[in-house]
């Protein structure tokens, strides 16, 4: 596999999970039958309500912490050549927290 396939595939992945956890974001850690109560079914990017601690004015379309410490991921195996560093990974996830 060339490597444009392959960056192409790294990219929809990372889209994906940038995707996936802007539309989840409204509920995130809700239980189930809550999020049924109050929005039914997501099937659009919506605000974060007020009544979520979590996610609490957050916009339509942002992403929670769940997509940064993926992309921190992605840099981290990117920077060691496609192995895992647990040290740099802790380091680059400690720089972001702070």
């Amino acid at each position: 596999m060339e490597l444009r396939q392959v960056a192409g595939k790294i990219k929809g992945a990372l889209a994906g999970v940038a995707m996936g956890d802007a539309m989840g974001m409204p509920a995130e850690m809700w239980a189930r039958g809550h999020i049924r109560r109050r929005f039914g079914v997501i099937d659009d990017f919506l605000a974060a309500p007020e009544e979520n601690e979590i996610t609490r004015g957050l916009s339509a379309y942002e992403v929670t912490d769940d997509t940064e410490i993926s992309v921190i991921l992605a840099e981290s195996i990117i920077a060691a050549r496609g192995s895992i560093d647990p040290r740099d990974i802790v380091e680059r996830i400690s720089a972001w927290a702070e």
